[in-house]
């Protein structure tokens, strides 16, 4: 049975639907690691607990340092001059980025999400 030229295009366009979407998955994974994020917090600071909340809503992988029962925290947060939580520290290839307070919108840009901000 020979195949008829429809059925080649519908293979083909198939075939580029599932590559584009093997492909934004594999994207999205590369941009998940191609950046560190460390988070300053403190227990008691409603800023904080927002950032927390909204980057794991956004799935973003990110490492908590709580200043007020962990000593090694407070020591690295004071040697980084810092007084006001929350602080966050973005390593991304080749820059450092370090943002006070829970500003989404500057951390959604500096990862690229700017399309997908939810605040």
């Amino acid at each position: 049975m020979k195949n008829s030229k429809k059925d080649k295009i519908f293979f083909f366009e198939f075939f580029l639907v599932v590559f584009t979407y093997k492909d934004r998955e594999k994207m999205r994974e590369v941009i998940k690691m191609s950046y560190s994020i460390t988070v300053y917090t403190n227990p008691f600071c409603g800023h904080c607990y927002a950032l927390k909340a909204w980057l794991k809503e956004m799935e973003i992988n990110f490492i908590e340092r709580d200043i007020v029962n962990d000593v090694s925290a407070a020591q690295e947060f004071r040697e980084l001059g810092q007084k006001y939580t929350p602080f966050t520290v973005i390593e991304t290839v080749g820059e450092r980025h370090e943002i006070l307070g829970a500003n989404i919108k500057k951390i959604a840009r500096i990862l690229s999400l700017d399309k997908d901000v939810i605040v």
